[in-house]
């Protein structure tokens, strides 16, 4: 998948702190990737902590803490791990969490569009297919 990026409000849910940063969407990571020192600055503390694979194939173990996330009036909450400086990406789970797919093409996120979540109810959302 191409690579692209989108400004994203991450905010504390506790302390109501927020920045905006530009994250990366379709690098491959599951789990939102925000810089350490951005997550302390909001008042996010890690609650637990998960391995992870690397690249290379090692493991590495990570802190995640909980965040919210506001991109286009879509906003959620989900994990985010505590990552290096350097790094703002947006995983899989926090799209989901948003209710948001990304098309590569338009380097831009849609709203998710259902197919049979319920009998009878075959759409939900606005499809960018209409």
């Amino acid at each position: 998948m191409e690579t692209f990026t989108v400004p994203v409000e991450i905010s504390c849910p506790q302390s109501g702190l927020s920045e905006t940063v530009n994250a990366l969407v379709g690098g491959g990571a599951s789990v939102a990737v925000m810089p350490s020192s951005l997550l302390h600055r909001l008042g996010i503390e890690p609650d637990r902590t998960m391995h992870f694979r690397r690249d290379d194939g090692g493991r590495v173990e990570l802190p995640l803490g909980h965040a919210r996330f506001s991109v286009d009036g879509a906003e959620g909450e989900a994990m985010v791990v505590f990552g290096p400086e350097d790094r703002c990406e947006l995983g899989t789970d926090t799209l989901s969490a948003l209710l948001l797919e990304p098309d590569p093409t338009a380097q831009t996120l849609f709203p998710v569009v259902g197919l049979g979540l319920l009998p009878g109810v075959f759409f939900v959302g606005d499809s960018p297919f209409d």
